[in-house]
């Protein structure tokens, strides 16, 4: 799966896809996911009730056909049945309407994600995969949109802390507290958080205070 960006689930088109399931599978719905990238750009999850005998489980890894290797059906309940042995399962009413949720808090997310509204986004997210009803692969995919939201949030945060204290350095600057001033335009230079040109001017701004305290200081010796 390579950045999902829709995921629909199905309830009318089962009977299509229940001859690349494992033989013994009761398919209830299906989850349907668009991929932005890669080879397959529809991946398409079963779920249901699926056996759990050697013969069930030797078909397992083939249980998609050839011919349509952009559609791939296998159980995806958190793990799957062929290395768990996990039991079967029935999915009633409530669970198949919590699938319908989640497909829609992931869609919903993901627009929140494009929107730059990265803090709701990564809620929605959290939540997606605390659902337990995501594939495995998806599952990657999500956690690495977490840790992306993460990222541009502390690097934000981060920005912000440096702007903050440049505004306040300029502060001091301006009214005369240089040492103040002095030691928060240094911090800033040294952040790397700033553009060339305007870490050029900060250091004519340090230039600036060197000079004043040093004719301040000869001022005191006099």
């Amino acid at each position: 799966m390579n950045l999902p960006a829709t995921i629909v689930v199905d309830y009318d088109n089962v009977e299509f896809f229940e001859k690349y399931a494992v033989q013994g599978a009761s398919i209830e719905f299906l989850v349907l996911v668009s991929n932005q990238y890669g080879p397959h750009k529809i991946s398409v999850y079963g779920f249901g009730t699926f056996p759990v005998d050697g013969r069930a489980i030797a078909q397992a890894g083939a249980s998609v056909s050839p011919a349509r290797p952009q559609r791939s059906l296998r159980s995806e309940t958190g793990s799957s049945p062929a290395s768990t042995g996990a039991t079967r399962q029935r999915f009633n009413n409530d669970e198949l309407e919590q699938a319908r949720k989640t497909a829609q808090l992931y869609n919903s997310s993901m627009a929140l994600y494009r929107a730059g509204q990265l803090q709701k986004a990564r809620e929605g997210f959290v939540r997606v995969l605390s659902s337990g009803l995501i594939p495995g692969d998806m599952t990657e995919t999500i956690k690495g949109y977490i840790a992306d939201i993460d990222g541009t949030v502390a690097d934000h945060e981060r920005e912000q802390e440096i702007a903050d204290l440049y505004y306040s350095s300029m502060g001091y600057y301006r009214g005369g507290q240089l040492e103040k001033a002095r030691e928060g335009l240094i911090r800033v230079v040294k952040s790397g958080s700033i553009p060339p040109a305007m870490a050029k001017t900060i250091e004519g701004y340090l230039v600036d205070i060197e000079k004043a305290l040093a004719a301040r200081e000869g001022n005191r010796r006099r």
